[in-house]
């Protein structure tokens, strides 16, 4: 399987997710969609901040999916929807439930900086 042809859902949200969801989009892999926390209240005002993969998402120009929790049903009608062959999370910051990892066709992975 070549790899613009393998559908890649991204969970991620820290800084520590940056690097790979840029290098998997620099070799042209198709990146489906990432999924990553909303805005967050941040800083000395509490201003809504977005988070590095966000911010990083937003630029490529990737599919982004933003939800306050991953159980509800919209969210694995929407992920489920995208027919992806891998899911990759990498310091995603909130629970997966396993209905979501079990979407992909071939595999879920973790990358974790522990």
């Amino acid at each position: 399987m070549e790899s613009a042809s393998i559908k890649i859902v991204i969970a991620g949200a820290s800084a520590f997710s940056v690097p790979t969801v840029k290098r998997l989009n620099d070799l042209d892999y198709q990146i489906v969609a990432v999924v990553t926390q909303p805005d967050r209240a941040a800083g000395r005002g509490l201003k809504q901040t977005k988070n590095p993969v966000k911010l990083f998402a937003e630029k490529a120009g990737l599919m982004l999916l933003d939800f306050e929790s991953l159980d509800g049903e919209n969210v694995f009608e929407t992920i489920k929807k995208l027919s992806p062959d891998l899911l990759i999370t990498i310091a995603y910051g909130g629970l997966i439930p396993q209905k979501i990892l079990d979407i992909p066709r071939c595999e879920s992975i973790n990358i974790h900086p522990s």
